[in-house]
């Protein structure tokens, strides 16, 4: 195939987008910066998001890949042992070769949260959820930006999305802790602590039997199979087209939610 200027390429990539999205409507996603805060769950996200027209990307994440990322994860067995960042960013420029890509191989703290929110229009928080502090900084410097934030959560087989802006609950609120206000080892331990009690209380039963024996120590990690992965993906996707359009979408503590081992129940 010849090489295509970045105008035809937009025309051919994204044809399949018309019916659903008009030209003006795409030139708009083309220009929103996403910040992908945790290139876990986060890279099928951010790769999602490309397919469907967002080509300008902050990523974040010191983490580097091992098996264990690979059943859900947007990485191969090739990547083991690269940075995340690096990885997903290779890979979101393999489908569009024109994306701008900012990497940054690093945990996200109190002191480069700022200027990673302000290099963005949207946030994704797929930070891991033990990583509390990192969480509620993210949190409170999307509300001092007046920036929207999507919380991406696995549950099971299913998927569960909350949208946060200025309109919405916070964060802190809907999990049921006060503004970070020192990251002390205390502080940390009662938000995971918290944020477990929020997952059991919008986890169906058969999560919650799981999450139990997570607590209880019968198991040794929470599991995290692809469909939830892909799940979290689709559902974020159009979130995060509607925010970009500046659509009406649910607000948190209101979530969108999808899974898969429910609907096929019978």
């Amino acid at each position: 195939m010849d090489k295509l200027n970045k105008d035809k390429f937009h025309i051919e990539h994204h044809s399949r987008n018309k019916g659903l999205l008009t030209d003006k409507e795409q030139q708009i996603i083309y220009g929103k910066t996403l910040l992908i805060a945790g290139c876990g769950v986060g890279s099928q996200i951010a790769l999602s998001a490309a397919r469907i027209g967002f080509e300008k990307f902050v990523l974040i994440d010191g983490d580097t890949i091992d098996v264990s990322n690979n059943n859900r994860q947007g990485y191969d067995y090739k990547d083991i042992g690269k940075y995340k960042v690096d990885a997903l960013g290779i890979k979101i420029k393999a489908i569009n070769p024109f994306a701008t890509i900012k990497k940054y191989r690093a945990y996200l703290n109190d002191t480069n949260v700022n200027k990673l929110v302000s290099q963005s229009d949207i946030i994704i928080d797929a930070i891991d959820p033990y990583s509390q502090d990192a969480i509620l900084y993210l949190h409170k410097e999307a509300r001092n930006q007046n920036k929207p934030i999507v919380l991406p959560l696995d549950v099971g087989w299913g998927a569960r999305v909350y949208v946060f802006n200025n309109k919405s609950i916070t964060y802190e609120k809907i999990i049921g802790v006060d503004e970070i206000s020192n990251n002390s080892k205390k502080d940390q331990s009662l938000s995971i602590e918290a944020f477990v009690q929020f997952f059991l209380s919008i986890s169906p039963p058969y999560v919650k039997n799981i999450i139990s024996d997570v607590i209880e120590k019968k198991l040794d990690h929470y599991p995290q199979p692809s469909p939830a992965s892909y799940a979290l993906a689709s559902i974020c996707s159009v979130v995060l087209k509607k925010i970009a359009l500046k659509e009406k979408v649910v607000l948190a503590p209101k979530s969108i939610a999808f899974d898969a081992e429910i609907l096929c129940k019978v």
